[in-house]
């Protein structure tokens, strides 16, 4: 067995192929644990003839899985203990297109996906070594395999979005998307798409199905992959029809809507951490206007503000306020709660807050390390205890303060 060691990604190159038995098979595996194992296997060379031994750091993990550092150390526990208890039902003949799959007719093989998943904490490196029996499933493939970019998946968070996906793509592969095949039909019944799901007897009421699975995933592949789907229960003929659904028509394109890949095409760090709180979207934009240093630090604050018990109802606004005011090295400095004085609190508040897009970054050099204590503002500070009242300094006197090197008017 050889060793992986991961170091550089490129994402547009991982390619997840998986025989057909897997993309048919019955599991319930988190929407993370699916990432993970298909991240995995997105680095084997599907024509390989065994798999190699995986070693990590846990950094370069969250990087490979899009997700932030503090999220997978916290997870990867719990992760590894779904991969390695729960077990994966593949039916030993694969059934036809069209085809319902039974034990009776295509049996089964059941196994875990991995053998070993270990974790050092010292080094910070864990180490993943597949289930042998899986191997067939995964490498020294030919023909009847599935195949797809791991990057398509990487921003769901539904894993019954991740198994749709996957069972569509089976469907309407990337050659035809990129040859333009405009669209694919595909009957599954509603039995074998639950089974595949092992729903069991959860959601039993079709609507209940519809709205928790069907739904959820179709907006998903919308918004974050290269393929949507539309469906129909083929036994109601009409909007108000009740009928009992036994089959659903699914009708799979390409979609020219989003496109995924691009759009993920900023893969550092900072990007993916920036996910657990923003959209693709507004994501770009931090990383357009700030550093990655500066964004890191912002992130470390927020999660070590939540990690202290503080209620935050709307974490995205707070990010942005933390960016704002650059609170990873000025929490101290712009805190009320720093100061003694109630005056010196009501201007923090009022006047230093609502200037700090002007203040220079000397003047914020010396109130990190001054307070109010010394430099500029501090003598801002008593023009505006004496004179202004606790009312705030309009633009005309903060520009002649700012003018006057020696502050004579105070």
């Amino acid at each position: 067995m050889t060793d992986l060691i991961i170091e550089d990604v490129e994402e547009e190159k991982n390619i997840v192929v998986k025989r057909n038995e897997l993309i048919y098979s019955q599991h319930n595996l988190s929407a993370t644990a699916q990432k993970m194992m298909a991240a995995l296997l997105s680095l084997v060379d599907s024509r390989s003839k065994s798999l190699p031994k995986f070693e990590f750091k846990i950094s370069e993990l969250a990087e490979l899985l899009g997700v932030s550092y503090q999220n997978i150390h916290k997870q990867i526990d719990s992760v590894t203990d779904e991969l390695q208890q729960q077990f994966v039902t593949v039916p030993i003949v694969v059934p036809e297109k069209g085809e319902d799959y039974s034990v009776k007719k295509h049996g089964f093989s059941k196994f875990n996906w991995f053998k070993t998943c270990q974790y050092f904490p010292h080094t910070k490196k864990a180490v993943f070594i597949f289930h042998e029996d899986i191997e067939k499933y995964v490498i020294d493939i030919t023909s009847d395999f599935t195949k797809y970019q791991f990057i398509a998946i990487k921003q769901l968070g539904s894993k019954y979005a991740i198994r749709l996906y996957e069972l569509l793509r089976r469907h309407y592969t990337i050659a035809e998307a990129e040859k333009g095949t405009s669209e694919r039909f595909v009957t599954i019944s509603i039995i074998e798409l639950k089974t595949m799901l092992s729903l069991g007897d959860k959601y039993s009421l079709y609507s209940k199905f519809e709205n928790r699975v069907l739904k959820v995933a179709q907006k998903e592949l919308l918004e974050k992959t290269d393929i949507t789907f539309t469906y129909r229960a083929l036994e109601r003929k009409t909007p108000n029809s009740r009928a009992p659904v036994k089959n659903i028509l699914f009708t799979i394109r390409a979609n020219k809507k989003t496109k995924p890949i691009p759009s993920l095409s900023d893969n550092r760090p900072v990007f993916e951490q920036l996910r657990d709180f923003l959209s693709i979207e507004a994501a770009s934009r931090v990383c357009g206007k700030y550093t990655d240093l500066f964004v890191t630090d912002n992130l470390l604050y927020v999660y070590n503000t939540i990690a202290t018990g503080t209620v935050i109802n709307d974490q995205a606004k707070f990010f942005h306020y933390c960016l704002k005011f650059d609170m990873a090295n000025n929490a101290s400095a712009l805190n009320p709660a720093t100061y003694d004085d109630e005056n010196q609190k009501d201007f923090i508040r009022v006047v230093v807050m609502s200037k700090w897009a002007q203040i220079t970054d000397e003047v914020k050099d010396e109130l990190r390390e001054y307070g109010l204590t010394k430099g500029f503002l501090a003598d801002v500070f008593a023009y505006w205890k004496l004179n202004i009242d606790e009312a705030n300094i309009d633009d005309l006197v903060w520009d002649k303060l700012s003018a006057s090197e020696q502050l004579s008017l105070i």
